[in-house]
């Protein structure tokens, strides 16, 4: 037997806002649907609104292509899922809803990706993503803290979770997840998108391959490497970080606190989101 589909209803105020948004999500739905069905409204679509916003993703996840991709939640139009597979991704894609996943095949078939997408049916909650670098999850997919907690608890050390969240008015149609949750268990990075979107990149990682260049925050308490990389920030030099220098974590504060390091002998606090883009190896440190 097939099993229901829950659906995520918005909370909104207000008789006129709620019909504005139903219509709206009706609207994006609708055109979706219709460039699945007509491929260059779709390639229209995908440049106008994804393109730009899926290659930042990929970049600010540090993916290279050739790595093996899950995208939950791909809709009737898989744009995440095509432009991935254009740019040379294996990539796997998933909807729980059969229409979609139908509509999701044609549209790659017609585009010549077969090679590089599979689209299937499953359920998110129940995925098991052990064999993925990467795993996306989209705006609309529900419940989404369950479907993330499952990616998250079963996705390899090292792999990357991206997620979005709303903004502007789509804050009113979906779920909003807090951008430092699971930064518990590896780095946290979040980037601005159009329509005041946010992505989320999550990095499931720890210290064990000296070949793995990892962020900072991915450190275990008294666990030390060596800075490969920082981002251009006037306040770090002055703190001793610099590349080439040993550091060690002395502390992971709570809910999403700082990061508290040592190097050269000082104790510094990081807030955990610029810890994410400091990289370390394991190694010995340069002679300066």
């Amino acid at each position: 037997m097939e099993k229901a589909k829950r659906v995520y209803k918005p909370a909104v105020t207000g008789f006129l806002r709620g019909k504005l948004l139903i219509f709206l999500v009706w609207f994006i739905k609708g055109l979706e649907y219709l460039g699945s069905k007509w491929i260059p409204l779709g390639r229209f679509y995908g440049q106008l609104f994804y393109s730009k916003m899926i290659a930042a993703e990929a970049k600010l996840a540090g993916l290279k292509p050739g790595m093996k991709i899950l995208h939950i939640g791909s809709g009737h139009l898989p744009l995440t899922a095509f432009c991935l597979g254009a740019w040379g991704y294996e990539v796997e894609a998933l909807d729980n809803d059969l229409k979609a996943v139908t509509s999701g095949k044609k549209m790659i078939e017609n585009s010549g990706l077969s090679s590089n997408i599979i689209i299937k049916q499953g359920d998110g909650t129940e995925v098991n993503c052990s064999d993925y670098d990467a795993v996306w999850i989209s705006l609309h997919v529900f419940p989404k803290e369950e479907v993330l907690n499952r990616v998250v608890s079963t996705l390899k050390e090292g792999g990357r979770v991206i997620y979005r969240n709303p903004g502007g008015l789509l804050k009113y149609l979906y779920p909003r997840m807090d951008s430092t949750r699971g930064a518990g268990r590896g780095s946290c990075r979040k980037v601005k998108q159009c329509m005041g979107k946010e992505t989320v990149v999550l990095q499931k990682c720890l210290l064990e391959d000296e070949d793995n260049p990892l962020t900072l925050d991915c450190l275990r308490k008294d666990q030390e490497g060596i800075i490969h990389y920082v981002p251009d920030n006037p306040l770090l030099a002055p703190l001793g970080l610099r590349p080439g220098k040993k550091v060690r974590v002395c502390a992971r504060e709570c809910f999403g606190g700082p990061v508290i390091a040592e190097v050269e002998r000082r104790r510094v606090a990081l807030d955990r989101l610029l810890a994410g883009e400091i990289i370390v190896k394991k190694g010995e440190p340069s002679a300066l």
